[in-house]
């Protein structure tokens, strides 16, 4: 059972410029946000499924969410052919983004136990997993890179609270990097990188690392959008720790070449 948490990640930005979502209603986004809202309260975070692990019926679903079965068959006939939700093979509706967050949160919960490092043998299992899941029949025909079995695997895509979209997991890196300057140039390299769930994990753990190199410490960060283009995590940084004695290093060489210069002058001069 998936822990009880009160809230749930949402990004306006992502939720407004999805062109999935805005093809559909205004009726049908609030459908989906009340689903939403109901996945995120099951016992398996992100599915719309009952206690018993069965899919909700629309008569059901419209008892939950307090509209006409008539009415909730058109708005889910709708969310669906717009791309917004996803099915497993036993027709449990998913978000893709909300149970890709869940994989994220509980690996990083893992890493957590393990001294806060965000490992990349626990991210790897998690892939290796979820790549070994046959695609359900709905996700296989859809053609929108996202494959599920029995849920969604981590896949280059990028999703927002609903269709696929470019600016998923950007707003958490941005949320973290300490240089807030030029986040229009930022997002175009996150949307040209489009990285997936695994790489997100792994860009916040080196922004969170190399928040205590030296020379992040000195004031002296890349521009984000920089730092992403060139690639910057795969970066070996230096411990905070390291610091003092980094600087006592430089300190002992400048003492030692005004030492060696006293010495040849006081040659020169004898």
């Amino acid at each position: 059972m998936a822990g009880k948490l009160p809230y749930f990640p949402f990004y306006p930005d992502d939720w407004l410029s999805d062109e999935k979502l805005r093809l559909c209603s205004l009726a049908a986004r609030g459908l989906w946000m009340d689903m939403l809202s109901l996945m995120h309260k099951g016992d398996r975070r992100g599915y719309l499924q009952q206690a018993n692990g069965q899919p909700f019926s629309q008569a059901q679903l419209a008892r939950m969410t307090g509209a006409p079965q008539e009415e909730v068959a058109h708005l889910l006939s709708e969310l669906e052919s717009s791309g917004v939700t996803s099915a497993t093979a036993d027709g449990i509706v998913f978000s893709r983004r909300m149970t890709r967050d869940e994989q994220i949160r509980q690996i990083r919960a893992k890493a957590g136990q393990k001294g806060g490092m965000v490992t990349g043998s626990l991210l790897k299992q998690t892939v290796k997993q979820n790549r070994s899941k046959p695609p359900s029949k709905r996700q296989a025909n859809s053609g929108n890179g996202s494959v599920s079995g029995s849920g969604p695997p981590f896949d280059s895509s990028e999703e927002v609270w609903g269709g696929q979209g470019e600016g998923g997991g950007f707003d958490a890196f941005w949320a973290a990097y300490p240089r807030k300057e030029s986040k229009q140039a930022a997002r175009k390299a996150w949307s040209r990188l489009r990285p997936p769930a695994e790489l997100q994990a792994a860009i916040l753990a080196a922004v969170a690392r190399q928040k205590g190199s030296e020379q992040w410490l000195r004031g002296v960060i890349p521009h984000p959008a920089t730092w992403l283009n060139n690639r910057r995590w795969e970066d070996e940084s230096t411990a905070a720790a390291s610091l003092p004695h980094a600087r006592h290093t430089q300190e002992s060489v400048a003492e030692k070449i005004v030492r060696i210069r006293e010495e040849q002058r006081r040659a020169a001069g004898s």
